[in-house]
């Protein structure tokens, strides 16, 4: 058995959970392997390997396999070692507002809604937030070398996982949306390699597309424009002026808040007729310049239509119709009964406050009865704060397009049936319209790191 170490550190909160995510948060070996795997079955498996067997049984071989009798271990295990007086157990709990997250067009907060407290439940989870922990990674190789034919291919493929894990990867509770995120660090048997270095190692780095959002470019600069032309404005109503909202700068914004600006103007369609406040008998009315914002974002024709295709399955509101509902929504995209966002992830829940009382519809990837869905698609667009070995920080999305949504699936809306829009791409092969868009928007360049 030969024994190799890697060493990595924290970079974002990380909310990794064992048997109570609730009380604390704690890193473990299992959640890295997994991780592991994930990362070696999405990249093809290793290229050294390609022309003796597949993927899969490579992976049988490296990780274990459970399939039917014949179960077998495999040829690598892991454990983790934190280093004093760091540990891999936090007793800290957190919710958004906790996190000083809580706060209306928080751009981390928007990362972060599903730890908004509800009602009586704080939904606090254990984090690493304040003493982001450095560990090691022990691993174990039992046997020789095979299947590999040079003792040198081994090393080198293993220590190529690692880095991809340790440069794109991430651990624990929303780890797509930039939480959880490592890097590597000095130390150990096992060295960092860059990301282009390592994915040479796999079979098809092509799987995934890894862009840097620029925070120089026109584009950006035009969105961040449009979120602080709102907040002037929002600041100077009067329903707002005891509670203003900062304005956004991008030299002092961090690659967490500068990617949840970027996702949300792709995702976000925003409220574009009324609102109805707690208690309240009567609405209020959205203003012009909250209409206008919502409008600036490249998203928001197919962000509406996915709006109002959940609007027309609860029938739409007295004094609502088809017609109505695309009043303020001028370029709305698509054709009745066809969704963009469900192809960067699933479940969605649609809140309608026209209603009264509010009434919501599911989005899923299966009918769970007549007026309902249920089911989950994992975004394959990640969002992944990235340190470099000089210090530089990196926004990076990560477009893996081995998890993409296929082509022909289909989406359900409370129980009925819908398809997701698809473009056809140059080699003829068909993809999501809103995951190629996102992918090939000018405020991202390709990552050379």
């Amino acid at each position: 058995m030969k024994t190799e170490t890697f060493h990595l550190e924290l970079i974002t909160p990380c909310f990794c959970g064992g048997a109570e995510p609730e009380r604390q948060a704690e890193i473990r070996a299992p959640s890295i392997r997994g991780q592991l795997r994930w990362w070696f079955r999405t990249l093809g498996g290793f290229k050294s390997l390609e022309r003796r067997m597949t993927v899969r049984k490579q992976e049988a071989i490296i990780f274990g396999s459970t399939a039917g009798d014949t179960g077998r271990a495999g040829k690598l295990r892991l454990q983790v070692r934190s280093f004093a007086p760091t540990t891999l157990l936090s007793n800290e709990t957190k919710n958004i507002d906790d996190l000083n997250a809580g706060k209306p067009f928080d751009p981390r907060g928007y990362l972060l809604f599903p730890l908004r407290k509800q009602g009586d439940d704080p939904r606090k989870r254990g984090v690493f937030v304040q003493a982001l922990p450095r560990f090691e990674l022990r691993l174990n190789l039992s046997g020789d070398k095979a299947p590999w034919s040079d003792a040198q291919d081994v090393i080198h493929d293993i220590q190529a996982l690692l880095n991809i894990f340790a440069h794109l990867g991430s651990l624990g509770f929303r780890a797509r949306r930039g939480m959880g995120a490592l890097r590597p660090v000095v130390g150990g048997t096992l060295t960092a390699v860059s990301v282009q270095d390592a994915l040479a190692r796999f079979g098809q780095p092509d799987n995934v597309a890894i862009r840097e959002l620029a925070s120089e470019s026109q584009k950006f600069q035009a969105l961040i424009a449009s979120e602080n032309k709102f907040r002037d404005a929002y600041n100077t109503d009067s329903a707002h002026a005891r509670n203003p909202i900062q304005r956004l700068s991008p030299i002092q914004m961090d690659e967490l808040s500068k990617l949840a600006v970027w996702l949300r103007a792709w995702r976000q369609h925003g409220q574009m007729s009324v609102t109805w406040p707690k208690e309240a008998n009567s609405p209020n009315p959205i203003p012009s310049y909250q209409k206008d914002y919502h409008r600036n974002m490249p998203g928001f024709p197919k962000a509406r239509r996915d709006h109002n295709e959940g609007l027309a399955r609860l029938g739409f509101p007295p004094g609502s119709s088809p017609s109505s509902a695309s009043t303020d929504s001028e370029s709305q995209e698509g054709m009745q009964e066809e969704t963009y966002r469900p192809a960067i992830g699933l479940p969605i829940i649609q809140s309608f406050s026209s209603f009264r009382p509010r009434k919501t519809v599911n989005w899923g990837t299966k009918p769970k009865g007549q007026n309902d869905s249920e089911g989950r698609f994992a975004s394959p667009v990640l969002l992944r704060p990235h340190k470099d070995a000089q210090g530089k920080w990196h926004a990076l999305v990560i477009f893996v397009d081995a998890h993409k949504w296929p082509d022909g699936k289909r989406v359900y809306l409370n129980g009925q049936e819908r398809q997701v829009a698809m473009v056809t791409l140059p080699d003829g092969t068909r993809s999501p319209t809103l995951y190629e868009a996102m992918k090939n928007d000018e405020a991202l360049k390709p990552f050379t790191g």
